[in-house]
């Protein structure tokens, strides 16, 4: 199924055809400067591994337990417009069978570490996230504010840890697959978020897209893709 795909040339699309694991969400984020860095992208995994417990074992207890995979962070020094990060998210979306994707734009006044690999923490003893860090980008957001984007996956999900939900998705959205792509061109959005920004500190704008229609959906307020009205 996955050679059937025509997968858009960008750097986004690339990151999920390559990745090992099946990918559970992509965020991607990038300042909203008049000098453009960049953009990180935030790569989460549906996919876990056995793990075990140093703690117990220095008091001579074996224990074993699940954690996801380790999360991934990949820094894309492509010069873009916010704008085309969106239609580059909005295709590939349809293509791995996202449902949807929220946008948000965040005040200056904040770093917003978690979203260029600066924060970063262990479970015992293994990190949960690996890859690039910048904190430029950091500096950029807390002195512009900064956008941010998240889509989810369908595609290989019946490879992941919550494969049992790959059906139920696609009973509700038949334009699935059975790898939980979608086939054909993206046909676009129905409609349009103004791009507002936020500029009190803690405070931000969200912009809600969907590809299929949720259980809860506000006609006035959510967008969805032009052939997907009627879902």
């Amino acid at each position: 199924m996955a050679s059937m795909i025509n997968w858009p040339d960008n750097p986004v699309s690339d990151i999920i055809r390559n990745a090992i694991y099946p990918v559970k969400t992509i965020r991607v984020s990038m300042p909203d400067s008049p000098l453009s860095l960049g953009c990180m992208a935030w790569v989460s995994y549906d996919a876990g591994m056995s793990i075990r417990d140093p703690r117990m074992e220095s008091a001579g207890v074996k224990t074993t337990g699940w954690a996801k995979a380790a999360d991934t962070y990949i820094y894309l020094p492509d010069h873009i417009r916010p704008e085309q990060l969106q239609e580059w998210l909005s295709e590939i979306g349809w293509i791995i069978g996202a449902g949807y994707m929220y946008r948000w734009h965040h005040a200056p006044g904040q770093p917003y570490n978690h979203l260029w690999g600066l924060t970063r923490y262990s479970i015992a003893g293994m990190d949960t996230a690996y890859g690039d860090a910048n904190p430029d980008l950091a500096e950029m957001a807390d002195k512009y504010g900064c956008w941010s984007w998240e889509i989810n996956c369908a595609y290989r999900k019946g490879e992941g840890h919550t494969a049992m939900l790959l059906p139920k998705w696609r009973e509700h959205d038949p334009t699935l697959t059975a790898a939980g792509s979608r086939l054909g061109v993206f046909p676009g959005w129905a409609g349009e978020h103004p791009w507002l920004r936020a500029t009190d500190p803690n405070t931000g704008y969200e912009s809600q897209y969907y590809f299929c229609k949720p259980k809860k959906y506000n006609r006035h307020k959510d967008v969805l893709a032009k052939e997907d009205k009627k879902i």
